[in-house]
């Protein structure tokens, strides 16, 4: 893990990861290393599993999010 050198900055409100079986590669590594270590709530359906392939990166922005 890393230390933050300047913790006033740091994210102090609750962590949600939303998942569904389209959720592949990075995404699903990066919900498992929320899992493993606490760090927030997974919530949603399994993840697809582990890189089956390479492709663009998808951005989308949820309607109420600043």
């Amino acid at each position: 893990m890393i230390k933050l050198e300047n913790k006033k900055n740091r994210f102090k409100g609750n962590v949600y990861v939303l998942t569904s079986k389209e959720t592949y590669s990075s995404a699903a590594d990066f919900a498992q290393a929320i899992k493993a270590y606490k760090l927030g709530k997974i919530i949603g359906e399994k993840t697809g599993g582990w890189i089956v392939c390479y492709g663009d990166i998808v951005e989308d922005q949820l309607p109420n999010s600043k």
